[in-house]
């Protein structure tokens, strides 16, 4: 039995719902605040796609994992680290679409929080020369890098040659009680942060091809007031190029 076959049949327990369906449509899902998404980052022996999730809800942590093979698709819930709920399906469930939903759900409202806060002026609307130059410098490197960026991600989702790998963080982060997006694509470690200040805050890492986290130094960092909606519709454009290798086709 090959270890496909052994995450399959080692998960198959009694479940505590109806049908994996009804746990994408729980509403404590909705509420969830940090959420985290891994494609393909830990690969099951012959499967097409993996993706792992975690949703940290108020007092609950949940955590999903799937696996595709020839459009049949495993699928292993916990809570808490504690098993909860397994289910094998095949393309076209209704449970995929349901996934789809709460991911959409999930993303839109965090996209929602960010737009409605970079609206708002900024406490101290009076700009420096410098801080304008530094805002369209950035905006500018963000354009060009993002561009190449989506060509990559695009080929990676079309050519079945290439393996097609994300890990990606929204939601109040836990850590620092701000809202912020983290993408980990190819060779760039992308951290928007939402300021308390209606700002946006940016740490950019670029590993080129020397793996995740070679980098020490950031190819983009700063505080940014001015052209900060024009940034973030960057993010916006990026994660709908990033969207199809996430949700279920």
């Amino acid at each position: 039995m090959n270890l496909f076959l052994k995450f399959k049949s080692y998960f198959l327990t009694k479940s505590r719902f109806d049908n994996l369906k009804e746990f994408y449509e729980l509403p404590d899902l909705q509420k969830a605040h940090w959420i985290s998404i891994a494609i393909n980052k830990n690969m099951i022996q012959e499967s097409f796609l993996t993706k792992e999730i975690d949703l940290l809800c108020e007092n609950r942590v949940f955590s999903i994992k799937s696996a595709e093979k020839n459009h049949i698709f495993t699928n292993v819930i916990w809570e808490n680290s504690k098993l909860m709920h397994s289910e094998i399906i095949n393309l076209g469930h209704p449970a995929l679409n349901a996934f789809n939903n709460i991911y959409k759900f999930l993303i839109e409202k965090e996209l929602t929080i960010f737009k409605e806060n970079l609206r708002q002026e900024n406490a101290d609307s009076n700009l420096s020369k410098t801080e304008i130059i530094d805002s369209e410098k950035a905006l500018e490197w963000i354009k060009v890098s993002f561009a190449i960026l989506e060509k990559a991600i695009i080929e990676s989702l079309t050519n079945a040659e290439m393996l097609f790998q994300l890990m990606m963080f929204f939601g109040k982060n836990p850590k620092g009680d701000l809202h912020q997006f983290r993408i980990i694509v190819f060779n760039l470690d992308i951290e928007i942060t939402l300021t308390p200040q209606n700002s946006l805050s940016i740490l950019i890492f670029n590993d080129k091809n020397l793996g995740y986290g070679a980098t020490k130094s950031p190819s983009l960092r700063g505080e940014f007031r001015h052209r900060k909606k024009e940034i973030f519709d960057e993010i916006i454009k990026l994660l709908s190029v990033l969207s199809p290798g996430i949700i279920n086709l």
